[in-house]
């Protein structure tokens, strides 16, 4: 597999991973929904709890966009070992961000949904064989 290839489709599906969060910043109920997830049926909503959460989801939201973006732009590179290297550290980056959901699943708190983990596992594996044995 090519690491152009690779690379869009780490990119595709880190905005479709974050896809629910750009959701919730204009639909009130997918936030709702989210919080509900992350939090339990039986929160209070308190201003605070809102404006941390917008601020969550402002954050999150920006960081896998701009986790994509440098994916889309790893494109250009044209040295096929740099590219390895940029895939290994983008291997990194997917697995840190895909840790905290992966141990919340484990210990059966709540965490992402499982097709957003399901695609944290599969753009990581993309990565490190992107990494290891991938050509241009």
């Amino acid at each position: 597999m090519k690491l152009k290839q690779i690379f869009t489709i780490g990119a595709a599906l880190t905005f479709l991973q974050a896809l629910p969060v750009y959701i919730s910043m204009v639909i009130p109920d997918m936030k709702n929904m989210l919080m509900e997830d992350a939090f339990g049926s039986e929160i209070n909503y308190t201003k605070e709890l809102t404006m941390m959460s917008d601020s969550f989801f402002l954050v999150v939201g920006a960081l896998y966009t701009g986790i994509a973006f440098a994916m889309i732009g790893a494109m250009s590179i044209a040295d096929i070992t740099a590219k390895k290297r940029v895939s290994f550290l983008f291997f990194i980056i997917t697995g840190f961000t895909a840790l905290p959901d992966l141990i919340s699943a484990i210990k059966s708190e709540p965490s992402a949904p499982l097709p957003v983990i399901l695609m944290n596992l599969i753009v990581i594996g993309l990565f490190f064989y992107g990494s290891q044995k991938a050509t241009e």
